[in-house]
């Protein structure tokens, strides 16, 4: 997994990731992958990805997303 972007919300640090797909193995057309929302936090060893179990926030910060998305495309 791979980090596409890192975004704050409500005080807490999220990460958007995807899946890194070996280019050997990708043909002509790319598939489109899943995307993944995490909490990130500081560990003892670095960055952790948390799972985000409030099904309400993952709601909105899928919202926030794919605002996000769609003003980059906009640009």
């Amino acid at each position: 997994m791979e980090v596409v972007t890192a975004f704050e919300h409500g005080g807490k640090s999220y990460g958007l990731l995807a899946e890194v797909m070996d280019e050997a193995f990708v043909e002509d057309e790319p598939e489109e992958g899943s995307l993944y929302i995490f909490e990130m936090a500081e560990g003892p060893e670095g960055v952790e990805y948390l799972a985000i179990e409030d099904d309400d926030m993952l709601t909105k910060l899928s919202e926030l997303v794919e605002q996000m998305v769609l003003l980059e495309e906009e640009s």
